[in-house]
């Protein structure tokens, strides 16, 4: 019996990653008994933007604490979840594996690092990680392929490792999903997006788009918009960047900015159509989460979404405001389209279950450890 080791520190709660860390443990000791597991939970918060003692803490856990435990406890892996996570320290008797989702802060550093020298000690210290691992999971060929050609290095320590939609996605009945709408404040028919106001997500161009289409279409669907903000003020920035769209369309667009995971399922499976206008992603969970409720999806045609969603979803430029009002009138008109996309999106979500990313994920870590 060998003792794997799996880093979940740092991650913000109710995030995406905390997703994948939690499914990714529970799956483990659902189907591994050969194998003892610790889990390092340190220093996780509720929100993204962290204070100068939350990033120093984290760091002498992960380059001090993590290395001295790895020896006390006779680690034989290490698997961090979070981009930077592994010692910067080789202790060769443990194998090392981290998981990369995208490099986003590097693509769209005016986004995510307001500095030149913050995105340099990132940059920096991501590249330690990747040189330290043995291997290095990626979620997609996308996230591969950027992280290959940013750093120019060979793919020889990379696996592909796609993500798994939740069973949550293809339950609750109509009366649950009403009573999840009614504590929301959400009131049908509704078009649904992802993402709040993070500048990636573009919800700007889907207010643009649906102010066309309350104003020259007379469509009688809310807006719902869902997604915690990384601050109050990127909100509000959010709101003037859209100001006379907004004014004129306000009361018709609600903002669910605390949302409960729970939640989310029943807000899904209300909405009519779900618009995710995402200008980049490493893999794309929202549109796979829509197509399990059942709901028709109109997305981006860029990176990771083109690979992973293949024709099941309707594709558009995700700044081409005109084309965008088209296909949400097309399918707001057309049912047979509509019924067409969503038989279309239950077979594709079939093909991704957080059981073969475990499963894949332990292979994974067999192979490294039978080195």
């Amino acid at each position: 019996m060998k003792t794997i080791a799996i880093n979940i520190s740092g991650v913000v709660r109710n995030s995406g990653i905390d997703r994948y860390g939690t499914e990714l443990i529970s799956g483990l000791r659902r189907i591994d008994f050969g194998n003892k597991y610790i889990i390092f939970d340190f220093n996780r918060t509720e929100h993204h933007n962290r204070n100068i003692v939350n990033k120093i803490s984290k760091t002498i856990f992960d380059q001090i604490i993590i290395p001295t435990k790895i020896k006390l406890n006779k680690i034989s892996l290490l698997h961090s979840v979070k981009d930077i996570g592994l010692p910067s320290i080789k202790i060769k008797s443990c194998k090392y594996v981290l998981t990369l989702y995208d490099i986003i802060p590097l693509l769209f550093p005016n986004y995510y690092l307001d500095n030149i020298i913050k995105k340099k000690l990132y940059e920096v210290r991501l590249k330690s990680c990747i040189d330290m691992a043995d291997r290095v999971i990626s979620i997609s060929e996308t996230t591969k392929r950027d992280v290959i050609k940013y750093f120019n290095i060979t793919d020889n320590k990379f696996e592909v490792i796609p993500l798994g939609v939740s069973d949550i996605f293809s339950k609750l009945n109509i009366v649950e999903i009403d009573k999840i709408l009614k504590k929301n404040s959400i009131v049908r028919p509704y078009i649904l997006g992802i993402g709040g106001s993070e500048p990636r997500k573009n919800n700007i161009t889907l207010i643009r788009a649906y102010s066309i289409l309350k104003r020259v279409f007379k469509i009688k669907h809310k807006l719902v918009i869902v997604g915690k903000d990384r601050s109050e003020k990127e909100f509000k920035q959010f709101i003037k960047s859209v100001e006379n769209e907004y004014e004129t369309v306000k009361s018709d667009i609600i903002f669910c900015r605390e949302v409960e995971d729970e939640d989310l399922v029943g807000i899904y499976k209300g909405a009519d159509i779900f618009v995710f206008l995402s200008i980049y992603e490493g893999f794309g969970l929202p549109p796979l989460e829509a197509m399990s409720c059942g709901v028709p999806v109109i997305t981006s045609d860029i990176s990771s979404l083109s690979e992973i969603l293949s024709d099941c979803v309707l594709k558009t430029n995700p700044y081409d405001i005109d084309n965008i009002v088209k296909l949400i009138i097309l399918l707001l008109n057309n049912k047979a389209l509509k019924n067409e996309l969503i038989m279309k999106g239950y077979n594709l979500v079939k093909q991704f279950t957080w059981h073969k990313t475990v499963e894949h994920t332990l292979r994974v870590y067999i192979g490294l450890l039978d080195q």
